[in-house]
């Protein structure tokens, strides 16, 4: 059997982030020590997350954009596993552009892929069907009213 609860760090992160608006996302994530260890922990948090029933294969390119800078990673589904790293791939099934703070709130479930796209928070090049299945390609929502918040 899969299990399917997400992990602490992201139920943590996704207490700490609800109902904030940007800017108090913003002022968290400075909190924090900045985006840097933010970013990377959800990178490397990613494999843990991916639900493999059902992960479709396909390399995602991904653009985070903050004030200062844009943080380029690529990840990649084969076979139920996920590897990310930092940089950006050569080539794509998909590519997503979007805020940190949009970022933080896709990957806590906290705003959903389609809504992002609709508000054109996410910018998506290539395969539009399969970016926005890809939120569902993780484990189940984090439950956020279980979470202790850090505010």
């Amino acid at each position: 059997m899969v299990e399917t609860m997400v992990s602490d760090e992201r139920k943590w992160l996704a207490g700490s982030l609800e109902g904030l608006s940007d800017a108090e996302i913003l002022d968290f994530v400075r909190l924090m020590g900045g985006a840097d260890p933010l970013v990377e922990l959800v990178f490397l948090l990613m494999p843990r997350e991916l639900n493999p029933e059902v992960a479709e294969d396909g390399v995602i390119g991904w653009d985070v954009r903050t004030a200062d800078r844009t943080y380029a990673y690529r990840t990649e589904i084969r076979d139920g596993q996920l590897d990310a790293e930092a940089g950006r791939p050569a080539s794509a099934r998909v590519r997503l552009a979007m805020s940190l703070t949009t970022f933080f709130r896709l990957v806590t479930d906290l705003q959903d892929a389609q809504q992002a796209f609709d508000r054109q928070e996410l910018t998506v090049e290539g395969d539009l069907a399969y970016a926005l299945r890809l939120q569902g390609m993780f484990r189940t929502r984090p439950m956020v009213g279980a979470c202790v918040e850090l505010r």
